[in-house]
């Protein structure tokens, strides 16, 4: 009599479930979309803040050969504050192209970011996953800008070292931290206007769905909103007013912004300035860099209500956005 041995029947292979994809792959599939402007950018960042800090230290050293410089023109001494106030005007202009620079983040970095999948047809894979439009531009977003905010926050502090050593006789400009390459260039008006910069260009891309008329868009647009800000910088608070004899110092003048200069007939020889104090500085650059945000936030909604919109119209096709995160497929 023979036994039979029962064999269990073999077991189900397990069906590999794919993974939803998450935040990190929506930022390593933009950092292999877009590495090389980020990558251009940081060396444009770093070599600006060089030139900054090499110029603000040229003027730095030439301070004490600049003493007496009241003497004949062709002096030392006089020799020195010249060449001391032509480099502190390269070191200005170096400031004034560090500003800019928030420009060219929107333009390179957020005018690509959306236009680009409709120029290119992967619109439907991009927006036909299992992650949501409201996840997609955040992360991408967010990954664009916290990157952004170190370029410009490095930008912002070599300008800052340079302009604060530039001493009274070589620049008068850049001791008042009023004047707009000077306060544009601090840290918190960077940040706002990088941020304002980023949502312009992306905002325009989804609108309009092509790259070039995008950053054409985004740069006008920009130029507009920079020039309004700056024009009304002064009115953001009640300007305070002072009456100066003619020829007499005014220190409550000093660091501040003059908004205007009037004197009366009868009494010709005073002069009554309105003006913002320069302890406001930092509460000015809060408020235009909130205003900056606040555009930011609003252009960023619009944004989201244009892609969910058209993602209504995408048929969504297989998942590969795990796969191309995971293998850098662009």
């Amino acid at each position: 009599m023979t036994t039979s041995r029962l064999t269990p029947p073999p077991a189900a292979a397990a069906v590999a479930v794919p993974r939803a994809p998450q935040w990190r792959d929506a930022a390593w599939l933009t950092w292999c979309q877009h590495r090389a402007a980020l990558l251009v950018s940081a060396v444009v960042a770093t070599a600006l803040t060089a030139v900054t800090v090499l110029l603000g230290n040229h003027v730095h050293t030439l301070d004490g050969c600049a003493d007496g410089a009241s003497a004949a023109f062709d002096s030392p001494h006089r020799q020195c504050l010249l060449e001391a106030q032509s480099t502190a005007g390269h070191l200005a202009a170096a400031m004034q192209t560090g500003t800019w620079l928030t420009l060219a983040l929107g333009l390179f970095w957020g005018a690509p970011l959306i236009s680009r999948e409709f120029e290119t047809g992967t619109v439907a894979i991009a927006w036909g996953q299992d992650m949501t439009p409201t996840r997609w531009l955040v992360g991408r977003f967010a990954f664009l800008l916290i990157i952004a905010w170190t370029l410009t926050g490095v930008v912002a502090a070599g300008a800052k070292s340079s302009f604060t050593r530039v001493f009274p006789g070589a620049s008068e400009m850049l001791r008042n931290r009023f004047k707009p390459t000077v306060f544009q260039s601090d840290l918190l008006p960077m940040l706002g206007y990088t941020t304002l910069a980023l949502a312009l260009g992306v905002a325009m891309s989804a609108f309009l769905r092509r790259t070039l008329p995008a950053m054409a868009l985004t740069a006008f647009t920009y130029f507009v909103v920079r020039a309004v800000l700056g024009a009304k910088r002064s009115g953001y608070l009640e300007p305070e007013s002072t009456t100066v004899r003619f020829g007499t110092d005014a220190p409550r003048l000093h660091g501040g912004l003059i908004v205007s200069g009037n004197s009366t007939r009868t009494r010709p020889y005073l002069t009554t300035y309105r003006f913002q104090p320069a302890s406001r500085l930092h509460l000015f650059e809060v408020i235009e860099t909130g205003i900056c945000l606040a555009l930011a936030v609003l252009l960023l909604a619009a944004t989201l209500v244009v892609i969910r919109c058209r993602q209504s119209g995408v048929t969504p096709t297989h998942d590969v956005l795990t796969s191309a995160a995971t293998e850098g497929v662009v």
